[in-house]
């Protein structure tokens, strides 16, 4: 809905300021009149946009780095099979999901969109340390504790970096809460990459961490996230499971 009202609302206010000023030009409007109905037009917008003011202050911090990223050249550092402890992903992943959420399974949209207004879900914003790409079957939402564990995570990740030429290094998460219905289609489109039964990720506590971005060497990055991880690992607030493409990450506590 907030999407498609962006899309109509510039060309909108566009057309409406043209429109006035052709009027203003022609002398059958005073200026002072335009500028008065320019103004209330604008206000009842600003009015209609308040409560999305969040959602549309991430999505311009993410446009932002977008261009960002796109625009500095880093290196490519892997987090494929970091040999970290693996928790074992029935047991301890998507049992610690299931209490944690008190069974809040994501099976489809109308799910998803009832946690987001209930404040169950809420969307993150990028933060020190990491970074969040575009995925098609993914949304930029996590339960609130999961969202102040990654805030938490990226601080950590940048405070274990004692290179000067890493200290803007960053991690990417590639995914994070889908709906069934987005589970089932990645695994239509990639068999063997997405859980098969209940993932943690249609629970909002996951999310899977690709690779680190650097402009300098890849060990000083990798090492600081790998402390970070084990860290908060020890610290009973994630659970970790290293996977072929990534490091899958669910947080508990």
């Amino acid at each position: 809905m907030l999407n498609t009202f962006l899309i109509f609302l510039f060309p909108f206010l566009g057309i409406l300021f043209l429109i006035l000023t052709i009027r203003v030009v022609r002398k059958k409007l005073t200026f002072k009149k335009a500028l008065l109905i320019f103004g209330v037009c604008f206000f009842v917008v600003l009015i209609i946009l308040f409560p999305y003011r969040f959602r549309i202050k991430a999505k311009l911090l993410r446009y932002k780095n977008i261009v960002v990223h796109n625009v500095v050249k880093s290196n490519y550092c892997s987090c494929d099979h970091m040999p970290l402890p693996k928790d074992d992903y029935a047991t301890a992943h998507r049992a610690q999901a299931i209490r944690t959420t008190k069974n809040g399974f994501i099976l489809n949209d109308h799910i998803l969109n009832q946690k987001i207004k209930s404040g169950k879900l809420i969307e993150v914003i990028e933060g020190d340390g990491f970074y969040m790409t575009c995925a098609p079957n993914s949304t930029h939402y996590l339960t609130p504790l999961a969202n102040k564990r990654l805030l938490e995570l990226g601080k950590l990740f940048r405070s274990k970096i004692s290179n000067p030429e890493n200290q803007k290094d960053y991690f990417v998460i590639t995914s994070m809460t889908r709906t069934e219905a987005q589970q089932e289609v990645i695994r239509k489109r990639y068999p063997g990459q997405a859980t098969q039964g209940k993932s943690t990720h249609s629970f909002g506590v996951s999310f899977d961490i690709s690779e680190i971005k650097t402009k300098s060497a890849c060990k000083a990055g990798y090492d600081a996230l790998y402390a970070a991880l084990e860290q908060m690992q020890s610290e009973g607030k994630l659970l970790l499971c290293p996977e072929s493409t990534c490091m899958h990450v669910t947080v508990v506590r």
